[in-house]
């Protein structure tokens, strides 16, 4: 197509040419050369024209390889594409389909904890039927308990007031010297003896809630504390002295602490309350301001400073039902130790309340604790008849001594003549007696009831101890015969 001008032009002169034969032969041979150089023009034209053409050829032959080239790797990229998408697509659908299998096993997981709830408070209602029939029945029982114990005491009455035995014995044998005026058909629960004003006395609380207070240097007792009594058993008793009157506290199974003056002998108030059962109380003094310690089933231990009669704080850790309490002070720290159910035993800072040190190696609960000062010992006893030894300046057990047979429910100390000895009562219905110095058991008392409470005291340059026992209203006195036993 772009010769086609061109090769118009070389028929058109060659035409002229043809015609122009017949004319002058001079003018021929000029028209013709005029006529070569336009032809030579054309042909040169023409090559240069198929140059043109043919770069053009090939400059279009090499853009459609690029395009091509650049066509197929745009293809695999789609295809590439494609397969991504595919291969996201089948992903996606295991995901839900993983996530409806985990939607349906959750429902059922949640539809079955509903039933396991259903049937948990099915129980819980049974239960509480059965607690409510039992609970009648230990009221029936109470209520049958309180008309015997009215004709008891009615009996006592028609045959005057009974007395409770007291007796004194050495390591070898009893004898029974004197008597108390004992308490009508109370159970005595605890013991505590003091000295004030340079008289001793005895305090014992009972199963029905009253204090009683004996005057140990006549062995007469006093009086019931008057005022309003716990509505349970008393459980356990401490004493304190500020500005020269004596107060007397008590705690039960009511929850509350009572607070009575031993001036007065009547109550004064009640100091506070746990939420659960009072179980044990320590006081001691510290910088000047008297302080009680009260633990229970609740598992706190509370502080009361009784100089103002108000809160003080709460020790809280342990896990179980608190049993216990003891006071120490060694290297200018003063230091509270509690212990329970969960046969730990606990020493807190009684100046920050910060818990110090958790003692552990009892195999059951320990049910009592007693401290030697003078040696830095605590003593800890419980449900495996053995009493552990622990040394409270490294927090190691430093012995275990052996001997009951059963729960031990108290230990004390006893400064006789000279000598430490440790002393235990526990439910095999035995008093034991260990030498501090060799750790041995040197003798044992055998009683009627389980022991429930032990407290030593001194008069006249001897050494006694007042034991109480399960179920009874008798408390005895024991002491030493011959002085270098």
């Amino acid at each position: 197509l772009l010769h086609m001008p061109n090769l118009g032009r070389l028929s058109r002169l060659q035409g002229e040419a043809s015609n122009a034969l017949f004319d002058d032969e001079s003018e021929q041979d000029d028209l013709a050369s005029s006529l070569q150089k336009q032809v030579d023009v054309l042909q040169k034209t023409i090559i240069s024209t198929n140059i043109i053409f043919a770069q053009a050829n090939e400059e279009n032959r090499k853009t459609t390889a690029e395009l091509q080239e650049k066509n197929k790797k745009l293809q695999q990229d789609i295809d590439s594409l494609i397969k991504t998408c595919n291969k996201l697509k089948n992903e996606n659908e295991e995901l839900q389909e993983h996530c409806n299998e985990s939607t349906r096993k959750s429902k059922k997981a949640l539809q079955q904890q509903i039933d396991d709830v259903g049937l948990l408070r099915e129980e819980k209602d049974r239960i509480e039927k059965e607690r409510n029939k039992l609970q009648g029945k230990v009221e029936d029982l109470m209520v049958l308990n309180e008309r015997q114990k009215q004709e008891i005491i009615a009996l006592r009455r028609d045959k005057n007031e009974r007395t409770t035995e007291i007796n004194v014995a050495d390591c070898r044998k009893l004898a029974a010297i004197s008597s108390l005026n004992g308490i009508e058909g109370a159970m005595i629960r605890t013991l505590l003896t003091f000295e004030t004003n340079n008289v001793q006395y005895l305090v014992a609380g009972t199963n029905d809630g009253l204090v009683s207070l004996w005057n140990l240097k006549d062995k007469s007792r006093v009086e019931i504390l008057s005022g309003q009594p716990h509505k349970k058993g008393v459980t356990s008793l401490a004493f304190y002295e500020i500005d020269g009157h004596g107060y007397i506290v008590s705690g039960g199974e009511d929850k509350l602490i009572k607070l009575y003056s031993l001036r007065t002998k009547s109550h004064i108030t009640n100091l506070g309350y746990h939420s659960r059962a009072v179980t044990c109380m320590k006081t001691f003094k510290t910088m000047g301001v008297w302080t009680l310690a009260s633990g229970g089933y609740d598992k706190q231990v509370e502080l009361w400073n009784l100089n103002s009669q108000s809160s003080a704080g709460t020790l809280s850790g342990h896990t179980n039902v608190i049993l216990a309490l003891e006071f120490y002070f060694y290297g200018g720290e003063s230091c509270i130790v509690s212990t329970g159910w969960d046969k730990t035993l606990k020493i807190w800072s009684a100046y920050d309340q910060r818990l110090i040190q958790t003692l552990t190696g009892h195999k059951e609960m320990v049910c009592s604790l007693k401290v030697i000062n003078n040696r830095n010992i605590i003593l800890a006893s419980g449900g495996v008849q053995e009493i552990r030894l622990w040394d409270v300046s490294d927090f190691s057990c430093i012995g275990v001594l052996s001997g009951h047979t059963s729960w031990i429910n108290v230990l004390e100390v006893v400064n006789s003549n000279g000598h430490i000895l440790l002393v235990s009562g526990g439910d095999d219905k035995s008093i034991m007696f260990y030498n501090f110095q060799t750790k041995k058991l040197v003798h044992t008392l055998t009683c009627q009831r389980p022991v429930v409470s032990l407290q030593p005291f001194h008069k006249e340059g001897r050494t006694y101890i007042a034991s109480a026992y399960h179920n009874d209203d008798r408390v005895k006195l024991w002491t030493e015969i011959e002085r270098n036993k």
